[in-house]
């Protein structure tokens, strides 16, 4: 068996210049695609990030318009109508005995002697009393008085 001795291989210093070069162009295009890469997963996390905020926001919006289709629903039925002109128009339905509540001021307290008399006193004053003549004929009999 006469087995012919391998011939060894050269070490990477003693390996071409071309080789160099190709190892190193090949590792350098490796870095870049892990950099664009990266920043492109970056980009995809930020863009699930708005996917989920806008479906939580259509998810609202779907609430939301449940929730007002369901009081559409109930204004337009017979009763809710009916409510309606009721309570807020004030309306009434034949049959109906309809209650009108009026608001009045309390009655005076108890009032002294002495306010009472002075409350006699005012009342008797020219000024207060109620009359159908203008103004102008009232301040001239003031005034002609005077004289």
């Amino acid at each position: 068996m006469n087995v012919s001795p391998t011939p060894p291989r050269p070490s990477i210093r003693n390996r071409s210049p071309l080789f160099r070069f190709v190892l190193l162009t090949l590792i350098g295009l490796c870095i870049l695609f892990v950099a664009s890469y990266s920043s492109r997963l970056q980009r995809l996390g930020a863009v699930m990030d708005d996917i989920a905020h806008w479906e939580q926001e259509i998810a609202q919006a779907e609430r939301r318009n449940a929730e007002l289709e369901a009081e559409l629903a109930a204004a337009d039925s017979p009763d809710s109508l009916a409510a309606i002109a009721r309570g807020d128009l004030g309306l009434a339905v034949p049959g109906d005995t309809v209650i009108i509540v009026v608001e009045t001021t309390p009655a005076p307290a108890t009032v002294a002697p002495a306010a009472v008399e002075e409350t006699r006193e005012a009342e008797a004053t020219p000024s207060s009393v109620q009359t159908s003549e203008p103004v102008w004929k009232l301040w001239l009999a003031i005034f002609a008085e005077g004289e």
